[in-house]
């Protein structure tokens, strides 16, 4: 919902960010719903939704697209609400992007989350991937981090050459792979 309001209340947006950043895990996953009144993650819905860590970084691209502000990044933000585990936001994104690199399938796809089993993959969330990790590999190369901007890309690359592979079956874009490793939505 951010995307949609990011433009015409700036600062709202930014409170946003660092809200739902703060209810990030430190391993980079996040709960799948965040309640604006509490400013908490949702535990009764849970979390192990693969695409939920990319939302921060679709979230806080926008922002800074909209508003140049980057010092955004330098923000301290706690880890699921804990303040002794407060670190800037650039290493939310960081363990976000990071999240997806370590939660891949068997056909280099991102995986769709534990309740899917350990093999079931998303075309959806490699395209987010694709979209949303270029869009991190930016900000670190304007952070001066040529070095992690380029394992991004690599990164990148190699999932973008498996939704081309693994995720087209010749005519049309796949959905996913579901638990027992079959394609759907051929």
């Amino acid at each position: 919902d951010l995307l949609g309001f990011v433009h015409m209340i700036p600062t709202r947006a930014r409170g946003r960010i660092l809200d739902i950043a703060a209810t990030q895990f430190e391993d980079g996953s996040a709960y799948h719903q965040y309640q604006p009144l509490t400013k908490k993650g949702n535990r009764d819905v849970g979390s192990g939704f693969n695409d939920d860590p990319l939302w921060l970084i679709a979230g806080t691209a926008a922002y800074l697209r909209e508003t140049g502000d980057w010092s955004i990044l330098d923000e301290s933000v706690a880890f699921d609400n804990d303040e002794s585990k407060a670190q800037p936001l650039m290493e939310h994104l960081r363990r976000s992007f990071q999240y997806t690199c370590t939660h891949l399938g068997p056909h280099g796809l991102p995986l769709i989350g534990p309740s899917e089993g350990p093999v079931a993959e998303s075309v959806f969330i490699a395209g987010m991937f694709v979209k949303y990790g270029k869009e991190y590999a930016d900000l670190c190369g304007h952070r001066g981090l040529a070095d992690e901007a380029a394992a991004a890309r690599e990164s990148i690359a190699q999932v973008e050459q498996a939704v081309l592979t693994a995720g087209w079956d010749g005519e049309w874009f796949r959905r996913a792979y579901d638990a027992f490793g079959q394609p759907v939505g051929s």
